[in-house]
């Protein structure tokens, strides 16, 4: 099955606030943000993966070796495209055997470009192998939104949404520690979603409900924050994805805003990243490879890939 890359130049000035509004804010969020005024956006210079046959509800996206592995959570399956949108690997259906998913949510990869897939709807971590064979599996006590690999790939790390928490593994499936609780304070969440591991061995969690994203030191110790509750530039609305770059900067999508924003390695904001060409429709998951962003629409069905501006 052949994929496609259009790529597309656009030169952007401002973000559509009327049409923003009325899809996700309604009227009174239209008032909010007339009255705040316009939203500043970076030039951003877009590739956009073209998918025939469709995805369906895809939810997150990783990027390794070359190869993107996408969650097709709406089939139950993941499917493996090379840098030129072809489509090389799909594995997984419906069902609880091995090989099978019941609503896949989030995916890693580790050091060795081993897959891992948060099983939500089954309630474990499955891992394959780079070609999609399955390797093994292990149960987790709540359903797992997301799931990354330290970059030893000696821990994994899981956000259990429900019970507000981020639990650490081992690859075998032993559980080393966990943090977090129900709560607004640091340290605790509302809902945790998209899991990524930066550089100093530090974790970047979204707390969708908080409206902001938390930054972590490997042992659970709170480092900073990045956003806060909003509407405004670098604030958030209803973040779902993160991903990190060479240099350390975060990527977040909001997918009640419908926009990208990037935050610097400190947690201080950047530029939001926008295409008048090409509106963003629920971003949720991202990765970051080189200077591509590839970012999954989930209610528009398909990965849209960007290259990413470099100050």
């Amino acid at each position: 099955m052949r994929r496609r890359l259009a790529e597309v130049n656009a030169s952007v000035r401002r973000f559509p606030l009327p049409s923003l509004a009325r899809q996700r804010l309604g009227w009174f969020g239209l008032a909010l943000l007339l009255w705040q005024g316009a939203l500043p956006a970076a030039e951003w210079a877009m590739q956009r993966l073209q998918v025939f046959d469709g995805l369906r509800l895809p939810t997150d996206v990783v990027v390794h070796d070359g190869r993107i592995a996408v969650v097709d959570g709406g089939h139950h399956r993941i499917v493996v495209f090379d840098a030129d949108g072809d489509e090389r690997l799909r594995f997984g259906r419906p069902g609880k055997g091995p090989g099978e998913f019941d609503a896949p949510v989030g995916i890693g990869v580790d050091p060795a470009g081993r897959l891992l897939v948060a099983d939500r709807g089954n309630r474990r971590i499955q891992i394959y192998s780079p070609e999609g064979a399955f390797v093994r599996q292990f149960a987790v006590p709540e359903r797992p939104i997301d799931v990354a690999a330290s970059r030893d790939g000696r821990e994994l790390y899981v956000t259990a949404n429900r019970r507000h928490r981020l639990l650490v593994y081992r690859p075998d499936g032993r559980l080393l520690r966990e943090w977090g609780r129900n709560g607004a304070d640091r340290g605790e969440f509302r809902y945790p979603a998209t899991v990524a591991v930066l550089p100093k061995r530090r974790l970047a969690v979204v707390d969708v409900f908080n409206t902001r994203v938390q930054i972590f030191d490997a042992d659970g110790t709170f480092a900073f924050q990045a956003g806060r509750w909003g509407v405004r530039p670098g604030q958030l609305f209803r973040p779902k994805g993160v991903a990190v770059d060479a240099r350390g900067r975060l990527y977040v999508s909001d997918s009640y805003l419908n926009v990208v924003q990037v935050f610097d390695a400190e947690g201080a904001f950047l530029y939001v990243l926008r295409d008048p060409r090409h509106a963003l429709v629920t971003p949720a998951g991202l990765a970051v490879a080189g200077d591509r962003l590839y970012v999954a629409e989930v209610m528009a069905d398909r990965v849209s890939v960007f290259r990413v501006p470099v100050p």
